[in-house]
């Protein structure tokens, strides 16, 4: 038996996700090789919930990277000065995405794997009681919806606080700040 192995990209037309398994239907893409087997199935991982499977869905125009395993079987007992004749060949599909970024960002667009952000927390203590001199902050929890996924932008926001004028005997306002009315009332801006 003879076993030729091709990586390439599955065109898919149709995507139906239901359960723990994938249906897919392939096109062929004039610049790549496209298999003769038109519909794969392979398993989906399940939700975080063990009772919550999700329900289907249907996506459309993916692509996503796959192995191809051919098989060829040929006479074990050939005629005398012949070749050996060719009788099977199959194909079988199967998925090739455990370290790809790419399948990654695939399987995180699907709405029931999508991490998605909390509300941001109150703000902190200022650090300093004046001059713009302090900080504060507030965070976020990104809420995955699977483990793999994970939230776009960021966890923490940081402003100053405090930007009354200090008092003598400190400086009226911090280093990169300067003293400034607003609305009637001293204070520190950015310079």
């Amino acid at each position: 038996m003879l076993h030729h192995f091709r990586h390439f990209v599955l065109k898919l037309s149709t995507i139906i996700c239901s359960l723990f398994m994938l249906i897919a239907i392939c096109s062929e893409a004039a610049d790549q090789w496209a298999p003769d087997l038109r519909v794969a199935i392979f398993p989906m991982e399940p939700h975080s919930s063990d009772t919550d499977f999700g329900t289907s869905s249907l996506l459309e125009n993916r692509t996503i990277p796959y192995h191809s395993h051919q098989h060829h079987h040929y006479d074990r007992n050939p005629p005398a000065g012949g070749q050996p004749h060719h009788y099977h060949s199959k194909r079988r599909l199967s998925y090739d995405g455990a370290n790809d970024k790419d399948n990654d960002a695939f399987f995180c667009s699907m709405e029931q794997n999508r991490a998605q952000w909390a509300p941001f927390g109150n703000w902190s203590q200022c650090s300093d009681s004046c001059g713009g001199c302090g900080s504060r902050w507030r965070t976020r929890e990104c809420r995955r919806g699977h483990g793999r996924c994970e939230c776009q932008g960021v966890d923490r926001e940081e402003e100053a606080c405090n930007l009354e004028v200090c008092i003598y005997p400190r400086k009226a306002c911090c280093a990169g700040r300067r003293h400034t009315s607003i609305d009637g009332k001293f204070a520190c801006e950015r310079i």
